[in-house]
């Protein structure tokens, strides 16, 4: 595609311009009068250098418009502070987003943060660590294991790797710092409740004094296995049972085998249950009390 140009003359004597633009064989391609000093002209890019000589002392001219391949170049040459500006600014972006610029953790409660900060150190976080490196599944396993910590999260936000991590309601309190519940009873399961952890006994088995009752392993998506404190409620029936012998068995005398019994072992707290049999000339009174005795929160 030829290249060309509109070129802006200004000046009197218009005959005299045309003849020498004839004379130096510069073709004109257009030409638009616009009042008797002003005219607009259009040539070849080439000979705009021929034009601005002849014009030179006797009449004043500027190029207004580049038509071609050169208008490309002409306007890439204005611009060109611009574009490469926006060139930098594009490549710095696609290459900075590659990369780990700060590490945000406004969804830290305090008293992690310096637990969080040595989890980061040691899976190699800092300025400029590529994200394609950063293992978030090991960085949240990490932080699960925390005592009092619920839930956390490891994820890239803009140049960022952000943190959260969130604490139970109840954190804090002895029983969630329990590594697991242990019964201190022998028994009977009634119930069971948990809330972060795993149950290691089902309603209705029957447990001995020591027995684990639930411990805080969690179970993580990919398989994998964490260690942390158990938060979990668990309702053991206990039993004891005593015999007595006694003259008789009226009521009056079995209420206070029982109240002496009820004193001796639990208090006022648990059911009692009465069973009579005949030994000589005597009476052998069975005692049996129940209760529930809670374990955890």
């Amino acid at each position: 595609m030829m290249s060309s140009c509109d070129v802006l003359v200004v000046g009197r004597n218009r005959k005299l311009l045309f003849e020498k633009l004839k004379k130096n064989k510069i073709d004109l391609l257009k030409v638009n009068i616009i009042d008797d000093k002003r005219l607009f002209i259009r040539v070849k890019y080439k000979d705009v250098s021929k034009v601005f000589e002849i014009c030179k002392n006797m009449w004043y001219n500027k190029i207004v418009r580049v038509y071609g391949a050169k208008r490309l170049v002409s306007s890439f040459t204005r611009h060109a502070a611009a574009i490469v500006a926006a060139a930098c600014f594009l490549i710095a972006t696609f290459f900075l987003n590659s990369f780990v610029l700060s590490t945000d953790l406004t969804g830290v409660p305090p008293q992690y943060v310096k637990r969080v900060r040595r989890v980061l150190n040691d899976n190699g976080i800092k300025s400029f660590t590529p994200f394609s490196s950063v293992d978030k599944a090991a960085i949240e396993k990490a932080l699960l294991s925390f005592d009092g910590v619920s839930y956390s999260s490891c994820e890239k936000v803009g140049y960022s790797l952000k943190i959260t991590v969130r604490c139970d309601e109840n954190a804090g309190k002895k029983a969630v710092l329990s590594q697991k519940i242990v019964s201190e009873c022998d028994g009977v399961v009634k119930s069971v409740s948990v809330y972060r952890g795993r149950s290691l006994v089902s309603v209705g088995d029957a447990v001995k004094s020591g027995d684990t009752l639930c411990d805080g392993t969690i179970t993580l998506p990919d398989g994998s296995t964490v260690n942390g404190y158990c938060l979990a409620t668990v309702v053991i029936e206990k039993t004891i049972t005593e015999e007595f012998l006694s003259d008789d068995n009226s009521s009056s005398t079995l209420a206070a085998m029982v109240a002496r019994t009820r004193l001796n072992v639990f208090g006022e707290s648990a059911q009692a249950f009465t069973e009579t049999t005949a030994s000589g000339d005597k009476f052998r009174i069975k005692v049996t009390l129940k209760t529930n005795v809670v374990y955890g929160d």
